[in-house]
């Protein structure tokens, strides 16, 4: 299994691809998130740099949809993942 955090970080502080510090990200991972262009409610289950800018991936139950962060309003209300698999949400 590949750690990601790792990797990016290793990769990011070898090769930057503009001569920058890399931007800070809009939400969080697991972050309960508003998507303009649906209406609807997910959560943030992941993120990547692509074309200059973060392109988020949204959980929204039946289907995860990609965003950029014109397209989200973070709503600071966190998914818990607890290990007997149950799942509720907290600030």
């Amino acid at each position: 299994m590949i750690d990601h955090i790792n990797a990016l970080l290793t990769s990011w502080y070898l090769s930057p691809p503009w001569g920058r510090t890399i931007p800070p990200v809009d939400v969080n991972l697991l972050e309960r998130v508003y998507l303009r262009t649906t209406r609807t409610f997910g959560y943030c289950c992941g993120m990547q740099w692509k074309h200059e800018c973060w392109i988020y991936s949204i959980d929204c139950g039946k289907e995860i949809l990609l965003a950029t962060q014109n397209q989200i309003i973070g709503t600071f209300i966190f998914m818990r993942q607890n290990i007997g698999g149950n799942t509720s949400c907290f600030v």
